[in-house]
C-alpha cells in the first residue's frame, strides 16, 4: 500500500506540476495579449475623442475667413473708403450709414462674432459694429467710442499680407482703452489687409469672434466624458490655459499668478517632439493631445487640444479581468486536480494490488485473486 501512495503521489505531483505550468505559460500569454488589447483600446478611444474634438473646433472656425472676404468685397464698404478718401463728407456718411445697416443684420443673423472693425492704416478706427450676444443686439460704435489701435499686431502684421491673406492673433481678454474687459470676453480676431482696385492698402478689415464658443466646445466635451475620468484642456503654445475646468486657472498670459499646464503636468512641447498629435502615459495617467489650427494657412498660430485620464480608470475593465483570470486559473487546476486524481486512482489501484501479488509469489505465498486486477 505504501508503494500505492507513493506512485500515485509521484504521478500526481508530475501531473499537477506540468499542468499547472501549461495552464500558467498560456494564461500568461493571454493575459498579456489581453492586457496590452486594453492599452491599445484607451489609446484608440483617447486619441479618438481628442481628434474629434480638435475637428469640431476647426469646423466651427472655418466660415471666418469666408465671412471676412465677403464682407470686405461689399460696394458699400468701398464707396465708403473711396469718398473718405476723397474728403466728401455727405457721400462718406451716406456710405458709411448703408455699410454699417449691414453689418448689423448680418451680427444678428450669425451670432458668434463679437466686432466687426475696418481700421485705417495708421491705426484710428473708422468704424465699429459690436454684436451683444446676451440680448441679441447690434450697434454702431458711436464716433466718440473709436479708438486708436496702432501697435496691435492685428494691426501691424495685416499691413505685410497680401490681399487674401489673413493674421489670426492669439485668443485672449479683450481690452478696451488699454483694460481687460471685464466680466471677461475672451475673443479671437481675424485681420486682412484691405486692397483698392488699383492695388493699393487702404486698410485693415478686422473681425472678433466670441472666443466662449471655442471654450464651450471643450467645456461640453469635459461634461460628456465627465462620468469616464477624462478631463480635457485647450492651451496656447506657451501652456496658458485657454480653458480648464476650474476657470480660475485661465489666462495666464494676461493675467498674473494664474497655472500653467507645464506646470502642473509637464512640458507638453518637449513630450511632442514636434508631432502634431500623439498618446502616452505619464505619471498614472493617460495624456492624448492634438494641435489645433484655427486657419490652416497659418501655421504659427495654434493651440493644443488635450484630454487625460488616471489609467486606473481607463484600465478599469483590465483589473476586472485580472481578478476573473485569476479565478478561472483556480478552477482549472481545481477540476485538474480531481480529474488526475480520479484516474490515478483508476490506473494506480491495479498496479499496486498485481505488485502486491507478485510480491506474495515471489516468497512462495499463495496470493488471493482480486476482481480489480488487470485482466488480459
Amino acid at each position: 500500500m505504501n508503494f500505492n501512495i507513493s506512485l500515485q503521489n509521484k504521478i500526481f505531483f508530475i501531473f499537477i506540476i506540468v499542468l499547472s505550468m501549461s495552464i500558467s505559460l498560456v494564461g500568461w500569454f493571454g493575459y498579456k495579449t489581453t492586457s496590452n488589447g486594453y492599452i491599445e483600446s484607451a489609446y484608440e478611444i483617447s486619441e479618438r475623442d481628442i481628434n474629434n474634438l480638435t475637428v469640431k473646433i476647426e469646423g466651427t472656425l472655418i466660415h471666418v475667413t469666408k465671412d471676412a472676404q465677403y464682407i470686405k468685397k461689399f460696394y458699400a464698404l468701398k464707396r465708403y473708403l473711396l469718398w473718405k478718401s476723397m474728403s466728401v463728407e455727405t457721400k462718406e456718411k451716406r456710405w458709411k450709414n448703408i455699410f454699417s445697416d449691414a453689418l448689423l443684420d448680418f451680427l444678428k443673423a450669425q451670432k458668434d462674432y463679437y466686432q466687426i472693425r475696418v481700421i485705417s492704416l495708421d491705426g484710428h478706427e473708422l468704424l465699429v459694429v459690436n454684436y451683444e450676444e446676451k440680448n441679441n443686439n447690434a450697434y454702431v460704435v458711436l464716433d466718440s467710442g473709436l479708438q486708436n489701435k496702432s501697435g496691435r499686431d492685428y494691426v501691424e502684421i495685416p499691413k505685410t499680407l497680401s490681399k487674401d491673406e489673413f493674421f489670426i492673433s492669439d485668443m485672449n481678454l479683450n481690452k478696451e482703452y488699454g483694460k481687460i474687459e471685464k466680466p471677461f470676453n475672451p475673443v479671437l480676431r481675424y485681420s486682412t489687409p484691405m486692397i483698392s482696385d488699383n492695388g493699393d492698402m487702404i486698410g485693415i478689415f478686422t473681425v472678433n469672434i466670441y472666443a466662449q464658443n471655442i471654450l464651450d466646445i471643450v467645456k461640453q466635451a469635459s461634461l460628456d466624458n465627465a462620468k469616464k475620468g477624462f478631463s480635457y484642456f485647450l492651451i496656447d503654445k506657451d501652456g496658458n490655459y485657454l480653458f480648464h475646468e476650474d476657470e480660475s486657472k485661465r489666462w495666464g498670459a494676461q493675467i498674473k499668478g494664474k497655472s500653467n499646464f507645464n506646470d502642473d503636468h509637464f512640458n507638453l512641447k518637449s513630450m511632442m517632439q514636434d508631432k502634431s498629435k500623439g498618446t502616452f502615459i505619464l505619471n498614472n495617467k493617460i495624456y492624448s493631445y492634438h494641435t489645433v489650427h484655427p486657419l490652416k494657412e497659418n501655421s504659427e498660430n495654434y493651440w493644443y487640444a488635450v484630454s487625460s485620464v488616471d489609467t486606473e480608470v481607463a484600465l478599469a475593465k483590465l483589473d476586472d479581468f485580472e481578478e476573473l483570470f485569476v479565478l478561472i486559473l483556480l478552477f482549472v487546476i481545481m477540476i485538474s486536480f480531481f480529474i488526475i486524481k480520479f484516474y490515478l486512482l483508476r490506473i494506480t489501484t491495479p498496479l499496486a494490488q498485481v505488485t502486491s501479488q507478485l510480491k506474495a509469489l515471489s516468497k512462495g505465498e499463495t496470493p488471493i485473486p482480486t476482481t480489480s486486477a488487470i485482466s488480459t
